[in-house]
């Protein structure tokens, strides 16, 4: 198995453990919380966002390209490494200070703000970002599990009503910031061997200010959504619908963005050593995959949300249906505009194109949230969401289109979108067991069949020569 596979593999894993892993205590906390409760979380979550989000200031997907930068030289990049982080304390100290001042004029939801300060200071040793660009997945993940399956279990244990909300908060916040502090031990080593030259933290002020804008401008207005639903929605239960729903999908679409987050560095090294021709051929290859993933995914979740939704999440949440329908788009969008962003415009130092793009779906994602969400809800606000992206990949296209063809991104998607739809009309003909876990799984695994037998058909690129190989070769 080459690099790319195993970073992919460990990125999915990571991807899970970091930020879908909660996704295991879902069933169980969706029934003790109820729709309310988690609503509540939901809404309280979004505000601490707005913090993080400043506290952060774009350092991850500037610190990654950077790092990749230095592959060949472990001294520039520990120099790199604690330019960056010092930078880093600054903003933070600075976000957590605001947040303080937050607190003392906030009166709704007092308790449950302060519930959540570890998840701020989480922020300031969330430091995945340094090994992601030495291309080091294995270490974090492995780093992370024990500490994230642990609290998994304390919240099994101490959540037991709907009275142990903040237990419930307050376990998430310390998770996150005990997962982050176990990634400093290999790191620490390395800077007590370090006697390189003068930290330089003011040459990267401009650089990381150009990629914050449009990362705080996609973080602001996916949690925007979730303000608003909570102002807007007139029930908090609708900001439950919202979060379960959109936590599935993004669960989903993480399975196809995955790969872009492990390209990033990949690219940027092939950038540095001015291998082009190769860094635009892993991109093609790349949107080929998110279509070969993400088309299937996305079907999917549409023909088995009904029964996904009443056995993962229980009675009180059918709503959620609906939504994680809406909701299912978004792998497509999601994985396009990875490849687009963290591919492409990063790499290459294309950030102004980058944050344009982006600034189009905020301001598509707000308008829309104004016009639907007072009528429709959570259904409205994931349809604000799910335009918003659509609108970042026709703005990325756009601007891509003079160095990749745009045309043949679209064209090479068509076996895909045909099979996915047979799919998806196989599986709505699947209405029998009456009971529901047996529905679901005959439904999974027709749907399976049905996509890659179709692509099998078609002859498609990647599944027919690996069928081939499987049926045929001796």
């Amino acid at each position: 198995m080459n690099k790319v596979r195993k970073n992919y593999l460990y990125n999915l894993v990571y991807q899970v453990i970091t930020l879908f892993l909660p996704l295991i205590t879902i069933p169980y906390v969706s029934r003790v919380l109820g729709a309310d409760g988690i609503g509540v979380y939901s809404y309280t979550k979004s505000t601490v966002t707005y913090f993080t989000a400043f506290a952060n200031l774009g350092i991850h997907l500037y610190g990654q390209r950077e790092i990749a930068y230095y592959q060949y030289s472990e001294e520039l990049q520990i120099k790199t490494f604690l330019e960056l982080f010092s930078i880093h304390v600054i903003t933070t100290g600075t976000s957590f200070a605001f947040y303080l001042i937050f607190l003392l004029y906030s009166t709704e939801y007092r308790m449950v703000y302060y519930l959540q300060i570890p998840t701020i200071m989480a922020a300031l040793f969330d430091i995945a970002w340094y090994y992601q660009g030495l291309e080091n997945y294995k270490y974090t993940v492995i780093r992370n599990i024990y500490i994230k399956i642990a609290g998994l279990f304390c919240i099994f244990i101490f959540v037991k009503t709907k009275e142990d909300l903040g237990v419930y908060i307050f376990c998430l916040s310390v998770i996150a910031l005990l997962a982050n502090l176990s990634l400093w031990s290999q790191v620490i080593r390395k800077i007590k061997k370090y006697k390189g030259p003068k930290l330089e933290i003011r040459k990267h002020g401009k650089a990381i200010l150009a990629l914050y804008i449009p990362q705080v401008i996609i973080q602001l207005y996916t949690v925007f959504d979730k303000t608003m639903l909570g102002m807007l929605g007139q029930s908090l239960a609708e900001s439950g619908y919202y979060e379960q729903a959109e936590k599935i999908a993004r669960l989903a679409a993480s399975i196809v963005s995955a790969l872009s987050a492990v390209m990033m560095p990949r690219i940027s090294n092939l950038y540095a050593e001015g291998k082009m021709e190769q860094a635009y051929l892993e991109i093609k290859h790349s949107f080929q995959f998110v279509w070969f993933m993400g088309i299937p995914i996305m079907f999917g979740l549409i023909g088995v949300s009904k029964e996904f939704t009443v056995i993962f999440l229980g009675s009180g949440y059918e709503k959620t249906a609906v939504v994680l329908s809406v909701f299912s788009v978004i792998v497509i969008m999601v994985g396009l505009n990875n490849v687009t962003g963290l591919q492409y415009f990063i790499p290459m130092g294309e950030q102004k194109k980058f944050t344009i793009s982006v600034c189009v779906g905020a301001l598509v994602d707000i308008i829309m949230n104004l016009i639907l969400i007072p009528q429709f809800k959570a259904v409205g606000a994931a349809i604000s969401i799910v335009l918003a992206e659509m609108a970042i990949t026709m703005v990325q296209f756009y601007y891509i289109n003079q160095i990749i063809a745009v045309r043949k991104i679209l064209v090479c998607a068509w076996k895909y979108i045909l099979s996915g739809v047979i799919m998806l009309i196989v599986v709505g003909k699947v209405s029998a067991p009456i009971y529901i876990m047996p529905r679901l799984i005959i439904k999974v695994i027709v749907g399976i069949f049905a996509y890659f037998s179709m692509l099998f058909l078609l002859k498609d690129k990647i599944i027919y020569q690996q069928g081939k190989k499987l049926f045929f070769s001796k």
